[in-house]
């Protein structure tokens, strides 16, 4: 059976019925993009290794080839797990794949959120920047907040649905997993603002399309002179400030909605180098002010060090130097 068979009898129609649109159109995209072009016409037994490691190579950008190799090791294993392929799975092997260029996470600072708060203040997108930067949401989480879930009394928030744009229509799906179902709260100031400036008229807390959004947020930071950094890092910028000040890691996961506390630690949090100068600043105190053995150290090299001096004093060394000379 050829690879591209057993795509699209069996792999796309299955996994279609099992996994978000949006995931699925970036496996099909990956699919015919990559991998129908080089192996789709290819019996899946014919696949080497070498075949896919010369392929994987030739794909120009480092991301792409990962999520290309990605795919077709999954069509492989899916077609052994259906007992339609018996051959050796080259993806199985030991192929180096090229890593992807660092993406750094552009971080804002307290004063840079403040700035941005002040920036949007009367902005259709306030309300969606307001959650976004106090709340630590996912971008589709804040998209797909309505007004009706946030409480106005309690300041608590709801996060329900995610709501984004798949093939240019918009989309709303349930929570991502059952921890992003959760229930986070928002600061004081946030709350009072937020019962000022809400829209009896809208249901969402975003009045424009989804796809607008990100494009006039940009805009409108680069047009207030603001530090600008993507709707994604809004939510690190929440939980690296957070950790910076020392709240549990526990509670940034859980409001986060994340499944696993690790995954915090891996992509969200961000430490600045003046969060290490500080932790330094921590252990120079716990050394050098409350270490009982240092200090008596400290103190011994002193007097060790005065003696010589005394003992050096009582001897003119100079004459001696000067009687092995002669």
């Amino acid at each position: 059976m050829t690879l591209d068979d057993f795509a699209t009898q069996y792999y796309f129609p299955v996994t279609k019925a099992n996994v978000r649109e949006n995931t699925y159109v970036g496996y099909v995209s990956s699919y015919n993009l990559y991998v129908k072009p080089k192996f789709g016409n290819v019996e899946m037994e014919s696949i080497t290794v070498s075949d896919v490691e010369s392929w994987v190579n030739q794909i120009e950008r480092p991301g792409a080839a990962n999520k290309a190799f990605m795919t077709l090791r999954q069509l492989l294993r899916k077609a052994a797990d259906y007992d339609m392929y018996a051959g050796k799975d080259p993806t199985k092997c030991h192929i180096k794949l090229r890593k992807t260029a660092g993406n750094e996470s552009k971080i804002l600072t307290a004063e840079e959120v403040a700035q941005l708060l002040k920036a949007f203040k009367g902005h259709p997108l306030e309300a969606c920047v307001i959650c976004s930067v106090t709340l630590g949401l996912r971008r589709c989480e804040s998209f797909g907040l309505k007004w009706q879930d946030i409480d106005m009394q309690t300041g608590a928030v709801h996060v329900r649905r995610s709501r984004q744009t798949v093939n240019g229509v918009e989309r709303v799906y349930d929570p991502k997993t059952k921890k992003s179902n959760r229930v986070c709260y928002l600061p004081d100031f946030a709350v009072r603002r937020l019962n000022k400036i809400k829209k009896e008229e809208s249901s969402w807390i975003l009045p424009v399309p989804v796809d607008k959004a990100a494009a006039m947020y940009k805009y409108h930071c680069n047009k207030c002179n603001v530090p600008y950094t993507p709707f994604m890092n809004l939510r690190h910028t929440w939980a690296t400030l957070l950790a910076q000040n020392n709240v549990d890691i526990v509670f940034i996961a859980n409001m986060l909605g994340h499944t696993e506390i690790d995954m915090a630690y891996k992509r969200y949090i961000k430490p600045t180098e003046e969060s290490y100068k500080q932790v330094q600043k921590v252990y120079s105190s716990i050394v050098c002010t409350s270490n009982s053995y240092v200090r008596k150290l400290a103190t011994r090299i002193k007097e060790k060090a005065s003696a010589l001096a005394s003992l050096v004093s009582k001897f003119n060394f100079s004459s001696k130097f000067r009687l092995v000379g002669a």
